[in-house]
Order: C-alpha cells, then sequence, then structure tokens
C-alpha cells in the first residue's frame, strides 16, 4: 500500500527570520536549512531585509514635509526605495534554490535515507523496514526515498533521490 504525500513546502523568509518552524516543512529540511546550509537562510534574509528596507524608504519620503526645494531628495529616496522592493524577489528565489539545490545534494550524498518524523540519518541501517533509533518511525528503504522523490518533484527537481526510485 502506497501513501501519497503532499508536495513539500519551503519555509517563508519570515519564518526564517524569526526561527519558527512551520508545519508544513519536515524536521530534516528545517533543521538543514537552518543548521547546515546558512548561505541560502541569508540570501533570503536580505532579499526580505530588502523588501522591507525599500517599503521604509518609500514610505518615509511620502510623508516627509520637506520644503520644495529638496523635491529630488524624495524623488530620488522613492527611487530607491521602489528598486529595493522590485529587486527583493531575487535573493529570496536564489535562496530558496540554493536551499533545494543543496537539500537535494544532502539526500543523495545519503540515498534518501533520512527519516521525515526527525531528520535521523538512516543510510547505515540494513534492516529492511528501517526503524529510526531517534523517534522510533519504520519504513522501508523504498517507501522513504519515494516519500522524499513526491515531495521534492516541484522545486527544480530532475533525478532520483537514491537508487532505484523514480
Amino acid at each position: 500500500m502506497r501513501r501519497e504525500h503532499p508536495p513539500m513546502k519551503l519555509p517563508g523568509v519570515w519564518h526564517l527570520l524569526f526561527r519558527n518552524k512551520p508545519a508544513h516543512t519536515p524536521v530534516a529540511v528545517w533543521t538543514h536549512l537552518t543548521q547546515t546550509d546558512r548561505r541560502a537562510s541569508r540570501r533570503m534574509t536580505v532579499g526580505a531585509a530588502m523588501f522591507v528596507g525599500g517599503l521604509l524608504l518609500m514610505i518615509g519620503a511620502t510623508i516627509s514635509d520637506v520644503p520644495s526645494a529638496r523635491s529630488e531628495l524624495i524623488v530620488a529616496l522613492q527611487l530607491i526605495g521602489w528598486f529595493s522592493v522590485m529587486f527583493a524577489a531575487i535573493p529570496v528565489v536564489r535562496g530558496q534554490r540554493q536551499a533545494v539545490r543543496s537539500f537535494r545534494e544532502f539526500l543523495n550524498e545519503h540515498h534518501g535515507l533520512i527519516c521525515f518524523d526527525c531528520g535521523y540519518i538512516l543510510k547505515g541501517f540494513d534492516d529492511d523496514p528501517l526503524v529510526c533509533p531517534e523517534c522510533g518511525r519504520r519504513a522501508g528503504r523504498l517507501e522513504i526515498q519515494q516519500c522524499w522523490h513526491q515531495r521534492l518533484v516541484g522545486f527544480w527537481y530532475k533525478e532520483p533521490i537514491g537508487p532505484g526510485v523514480g
């Protein structure tokens, strides 16, 4: 009996900023993103900072009471704010791609044998079904690999995880 698993969703930028794991993100992904792959996390945080900074510049320049002699300064601040807001998506998307690529490499390195519930690496165990020593979850090797495969399909994912999955 094959279980269908919902597609995985990456944590949002605000979750990363406040270190609050969302319910839809597996523990293994969250741990990898916040502890192992800090570069992707930093890229998404920079994008969020650019967005908030741009909004603050636009709002501040719009509501300020500056004499008309400095109207060029207000226009310049508003333009900088607009560009910051528009280009804030670039580091966020690049950070998400980096996170998925890094986690996919991590999965491939361990042949996709990583527990969903706790993120424990199950690669060295011989028995099938595998029992996670940390949380007690039981699952077959192929089931674990197929589950990760199903969850990663929507994220720029092309090659299978581990042998015999696809």
